[in-house]
């Protein structure tokens, strides 16, 4: 809404929110619990899934998944820089680093998670 022009190509303008704003569409979560809610962390709850990356790959390994098998991705958040506007807050999952880089691309990925309610 705060760009309503650039976010008709969503996919090529925003692609990283684009890709959490349709995961469950992408991962075929059709008609589950599951299918929205996905996005980017921020750059705090990305650095807690840093630091429970063991907890998690446990958890994961039991139903199949292979995330975190090898730590030498660095990951995106959704947090800006504060002294670049067109710089994201990364976390290095190799070395717990957390750094500033270019939204333009580089090896860094995206890890999306859902948003949850307890009841």
């Amino acid at each position: 809404s705060v760009d309503p022009s650039g976010s008709i190509n969503a996919d090529v303008n925003y692609p990283v929110f684009h890709f959490a704003n349709t995961y469950g569409e992408i991962a075929q979560l059709y008609g589950s619990d599951y299918e929205f809610g996905w996005y980017v962390p921020s750059i705090v709850e990305l650095y807690g899934i840093y630091v429970n990356r063991e907890i998690s790959r446990k958890s994961l390994s039991l139903i199949g998944n292979s995330m975190f098998e090898e730590d030498r991705y660095a990951y995106l958040s959704s947090s800006r820089a504060s002294s670049l506007c067109d710089f994201s807050l990364i976390v290095d999952f190799y070395s717990g680093s957390v750094y500033n880089a270019g939204n333009n691309g580089g090896y860094h990925k995206v890890l999306v998670i859902r948003s949850f309610e307890v009841e």
